[in-house]
């Protein structure tokens, strides 16, 4: 793979990247360091492998030793994800993690004002 290949594909994913997760950076790196919890692991892995095929395009004897395959398979899968997601889905993932934590945390003081008050001898 030549360098202007490599990074024409990582800008692609780095575009996708800022325009559905709201990540911020110049590089792939910088946006996945910005937006690396909002990704599943499998993703983060398959972003993981173009940032290293992006560092090592940085120098035209090294961008020879990126794996073609490996990479073309992580953007591959990387796009299909960032491609099926949506700004709608984002946010109703974080209104349901929002909502989550807030029963939890009912739930705990809930249970320990009852401990308290049962330790009283009130209940």
């Amino acid at each position: 793979m030549d360098q202007g290949e490599i990074f024409q594909r990582t800008e692609t994913v780095r575009q996708l990247l800022v325009e559905r997760l709201g990540a911020r950076g110049d590089t792939l790196s910088g946006a996945l360091a910005s937006c690396r919890r909002e990704l599943p692991h499998r993703i983060r892995r398959a972003v993981g492998v173009m940032v290293e095929g992006e560092e090592l395009g940085r120098n035209p004897r090294l961008a020879r030793q990126v794996p073609p395959a490996r990479f073309a398979r992580a953007e591959a899968d990387v796009l299909r994800y960032l491609r099926r997601i949506g700004r709608g889905q984002r946010l109703k993932a974080r209104a349901v993690r929002i909502g989550a934590i807030l029963a939890f945390n009912i739930l705990l003081f809930g249970g320990i004002a009852v401990a308290w008050l049962r330790s009283q001898g009130r209940i």
